[in-house]
Formats: C-alpha cells, structure tokens, sequence
C-alpha cells in the first residue's frame, strides 16, 4: 500500500474491532485451549541511524542526517505486547513509539518540504510510532522428556507513523507520513529444564514493493515462577521507504530487558 495522509481512523477501529470479538468469544473456548499473556521490554539502542528527504514538487528536499546535521540523539525507551492463543494459532497485538529532538545550525543548502531553511539554527522534533497486529500458525510443537522446540509461521500488519518538524528562526514545517505495512517471517523456541530456561529467535520482513521493513529479535528468558518470564535480548528495526516525495531511512540495534506474564 502507499503511504496515505489521512489519520488512520479506520485502521484504528477495525484493529479495536477484532480485539474486543477475540474477548467476546474467549467464554466459548475450552479454557485449556487458551493461551493469554502480556509483556513490556524496556529496550536500549546502542545505535539509532536515520535520515530524512522531504521533496516538495519540483523541488528536491536536503537530506538530513539525524545526528550529524540536526543534533538529534539516541534514548531508550519501552515497548508493549498481549497476546491470545488457541491451538496452534495465536494473534499478538504490539506497540512502540520513540521521540526525539535536537537542534543545530544548518549550512548554506537545506530545504525541507519546500522551505528553505538555510543558515538557520533549527529545532528538530520527530517521533516514530508502530502498531502491530501479528498472525502465527505454529506449525511444529515438539516436546522430548524436559526440552521442547516450536516453529510458527508468522503473517504481521504494521501500522506507521512518522511525524517530523523542523523550525527555525522565522519559518516552520510539519510533515506526516503514516501506512499500512505487510510483512511475514517465522518464530522459533527451544526451552530446556522443564521450560524453566528458554531462547527465542524471530524475524518480519516486508518482501514486496520499494521498501524495508524488518524486525529481529534474538532473546533469553528465565521462568523462575508459574506464569512469570524475565527476558533479556537484541533487537534490530529497520525501515527504508522511498516514495516519490519522501525518503526515510531508520534502524534502531540494541539490548533489552523485560518481562511476561502468561496462563
């Protein structure tokens, strides 16, 4: 799908839509078929990269560096996750979104969506959030005396927006980006003593089209009480989008912490 202006409205609800039917038929499921849980990571990029080119018509935009030419650097900051499954498939439902501002003073060529901001000291305010909704179809579940091994296959939608603006001494300009992302991948799971000790790989690319999109993550979890994980982990999150006005390229690689609760 291209990348739209509207605010999302609709995604929005339909995603509210399916997650309160998932709930509104849980009564009719026997209960030990289903599988609920929960986590938050806190996640701690040790590289945040990007740039940005907004053209405007005939007029091509600069291209900007985050850190180098606009002074915006790296934060942690927390992701979330809930889940429902039955069966061999499952439907998981998360959520990040990371700000970040800087300022500095721009040299002789630098336009930004059609305005000229050259020479000027700038403020420059981004954020970049994601929803996502993930389908998983396990398709191996294997379990030898006290070690297991899964596979599932994984179908995600993601739902972007990216808001940046920059403002300078006299002038100042917004711009907002926000789309509908379809990416598949495949998740694995080897636990051993019981599922007391266990490692998770994951991947989501987006294979179609003029962009990337991937999601990575490799982590270790300890269950050291019924229904409660600790997890520690890498993640990597990149984005590449080339439109006809706009270019932006991003990738966050870094550490997390975090914990779940599951029944």
């Amino acid at each position: 799908m291209d990348f739209i202006r509207t605010k999302g409205d609709a995604m929005k609800r339909a995603l509210g839509v399916g997650i309160s039917i998932l709930f509104l038929l849980l009564p009719a499921f026997p209960a030990a078929a289903l599988e609920l849980g929960a986590r938050g990571a806190f996640w701690y990029p040790a590289s945040d990269e990007a740039t940005i080119q907004v053209d405007n018509g005939g007029a091509a935009g600069t291209k900007f560096d985050f850190k180098d030419d606009l002074g915006v650097g790296s934060k942690a900051f927390p992701w979330i996750e809930a889940w429902f499954g039955l069966g061999k498939h499952s439907v998981t439902v998360g959520y990040f979104r990371v700000d970040n501002s800087g300022d500095e003073t721009l040299g002789s060529t630098a336009r930004f969506n059609g305005v000229d901001f050259a020479n000027q000291h700038v403020d420059f305010d981004t954020s970049f959030r994601v929803l996502n909704l993930t389908y998983g179809y396990r398709l191996l579940d294997a379990d030898v005396i006290l070690a297991g091994l899964s596979l599932t296959a994984l179908f995600d939608l993601k739902y972007l927006d990216i808001y940046s603006k920059m403002e300078g001494t006299t002038q100042s300009e917004d711009v907002t980006r926000r789309a509908v992302v379809a990416s598949v991948g495949a998740k694995a799971r080897a636990s051993i003593l019981a599922d007391l000790l266990w490692a998770k790989a994951a991947v989501l690319i987006e294979p179609f089209g003029d962009r990337t999109v991937g999601d990575f993550v490799l982590e270790l979890g300890l269950s050291p009480l019924p229904l409660l994980d600790l997890h520690l982990g890498w993640r990597t999150y990149l984005v590449k989008i080339d439109e006809s006005d706009f270019h932006y390229n991003r990738s966050f690689h870094g550490p997390f912490v975090g914990a779940s609760l599951s029944w």
